[in-house]
């Protein structure tokens, strides 16, 4: 926290790269709704919103995010960054889909029957998140 409604954030880039900024929450909805933007002067401006809606069949909450950013060093830096690593999409839908299994599960669960290398979160079919540039 950096004081009412403003955040400081810092996360890995590609290569391992830190980046930081500052965000500032303009919309508070508690069990509703949170978004954000990023303040001047960080390394991403973003802005973004998540949104928690009940489910058809009382089954539950569906949980919307939107995010929108500009990469660092812009589109080149970012086709660069794919090509040695994770795409920022990636990696976000890795952790939205780690978040639902701790929130409706209490853990990640990891699937050992995988065409994938390494340890990650297992996944229904035809999910995919929701992300604009």
């Amino acid at each position: 926290p950096r004081g009412p409604n403003r955040l400081h954030w810092t996360a890995r880039g590609p290569a391992s790269l830190e980046l930081q900024w500052d965000a500032e929450i303009v919309d508070d909805r508690p069990n509703e709704r949170i978004a954000w933007r990023s303040l001047p002067g960080g390394d991403i401006e973003s802005n973004g919103a998540v949104e928690f809606r009940p489910a058809p069949g009382t089954r539950g909450t569906e949980v919307i995010m939107e995010l929108r950013y500009d990469p660092p060093g812009g589109r080149i830096v970012e086709r660069l960054a794919q090509l040695f690593g994770k795409p920022l999409e990636v990696q976000i839908e890795r952790d939205l889909r780690a978040f639902k299994q701790i929130m409706e599960v209490g853990e990640v669960v990891h699937s050992d029957a995988s065409i994938h290398r390494g340890s990650h979160p297992a996944r229904p079919a035809n999910e995919s998140p929701r992300i604009e540039q």
